[in-house]
């Protein structure tokens, strides 16, 4: 049987603290830490979402933080794994940017240029409607031993991988995935950057 408490005592003291027996647990235990850490940053995301029901966007960004979570065996075993998990940092957004009198064109005949980073990693992908419902991502990854790197989509609603490219020797990658909110992951060398909840399309 497993010492760890049980999802269900750890969300309580996520929200509540009064366990001790569970909290004397959590502070001595890493593992135990890092699920407390996704429960609250699940119940922040929500709780910043002012509709009265969660957006899709913040369903997606939530199942998103759940689905990359590794499981407390995964947490262990990546102890000893020189893979570092990065999560990316945008820099540039072209949907994000448009000035408000711009706003009609975002759409399917403007394509997106999005640019993003962790660590020694950037990425810059355009993302294009390609037609009957495919959208077209083109991009580059630059920085460390970034050739035979892997560029990985994940829908963020189920945690299936939609696609998986190389990256080339210049850093360069095409890919074609339908419309719908991603988890954007860049693995190259010993790092995995990770940039969440990617809307396309």
């Amino acid at each position: 049987m497993s010492s760890h408490p049980n999802d269900t005592d750890l969300l309580h003291w996520a929200h509540t603290a009064q366990d001790a027996a569970v909290g004397a647990h959590v502070s001595g235990c890493d593992v135990c830490t890092a699920t407390v850490s996704l429960y609250r940053v699940a119940r922040v995301t929500v709780s910043d979402d002012a509709v009265i029901g969660p957006s899709r966007e913040t369903l997606a960004a939530i199942m998103s933080v759940f689905r990359s979570a590794p499981t407390p065996a995964q947490r262990i075993a990546q102890v000893a794994s020189p893979l570092r998990r990065i999560a990316a940092a945008v820099s540039f957004d072209s949907w994000g940017q448009l000035a408000p009198g711009f706003a009609g064109v975002r759409g399917e005949e403007t394509p997106r240029l999005l640019s993003f980073s962790g660590a020694d990693t950037e990425v810059d992908v355009q993302i294009a409607a390609g037609g009957r419902g495919v959208w077209s991502l083109t991009g580059q990854v630059s920085g460390d031993e970034v050739a035979g790197g892997v560029v990985a989509l994940f829908d963020t609603v189920t945690g299936d991988a939609v696609t998986e490219v190389v990256v080339d020797e210049s850093g360069l990658f095409l890919a074609d995935v339908e419309a719908g909110h991603y988890d954007f992951i860049v693995r190259t060398g010993g790092d995995e950057v990770v940039l969440h909840a990617v809307a396309i399309g």
